[in-house]
C-alpha cells in the first residue's frame, strides 16, 4: 500500500498519510514512494489505535476542525447582506460540508478503522477521547 492509497482510504492529507506510513515501517518503493505491506500496516495501525497518544491527537484535531467549520457557517452567512448572495453562500457551504463528510467514502461522524484496509467495512462511530 502506498501513500496515495492510504490517503484516499483514510481521507487524510498527504502529510498525515506519509507520517503514518513512516511510523508503520514503510520502505522505499519505486519512484521515490513509500510502500508498506497491507498486513504489516493493519497490525501497526491496530497497535497505534490501542496506544492512543498521537492517534488520539489527530482525531481530536479533526473533530475540532469539524466543530470550527460548523461554528463559522452562521457567521459567514450573517456577514452577507443580499438575500440572493446569502442563499448562494448557504448552498455552497452545504455542498462543502456534504463533500467533506463524504470524503473517502465515510459518512459524517464515522472514521476508518484498520479493518477497512482488510476489505471490511471498518467504520466506527466518531469519538473524542
Amino acid at each position: 500500500m502506498d501513500r496515495r492509497q492510504l490517503e484516499e482510504l483514510l481521507g487524510v492529507s498527504k502529510t498525515v498519510a506519509w507520517r503514518l506510513l513512516r511510523h508503520c515501517g514503510a520502505e522505499p518503493g519505486p519512484g521515490n514512494t513509500l510502500i508498506c505491506r497491507r498486513p504489516a500496516l493493519i497490525a501497526r495501525l491496530e497497535e497505534l489505535l490501542a496506544e492512543g497518544g498521537r492517534l488520539d491527537h489527530e482525531i481530536r484535531r479533526h473533530d475540532r476542525l469539524a466543530v470550527f467549520l460548523e461554528t463559522i457557517r452562521p457567521q459567514v452567512l450573517d456577514a452577507v447582506s443580499s438575500p440572493t448572495t446569502k442563499k448562494m453562500y448557504a448552498q455552497a457551504l452545504d455542498d462543502f460540508f456534504v463533500w467533506r463528510a463524504g470524503q473517502a467514502g465515510l459518512c459524517a461522524g464515522q472514521r476508518a478503522g484498520p479493518s477497512r484496509l482488510a476489505g471490511g467495512a471498518g467504520l466506527r462511530p466518531s469519538t473524542t477521547n
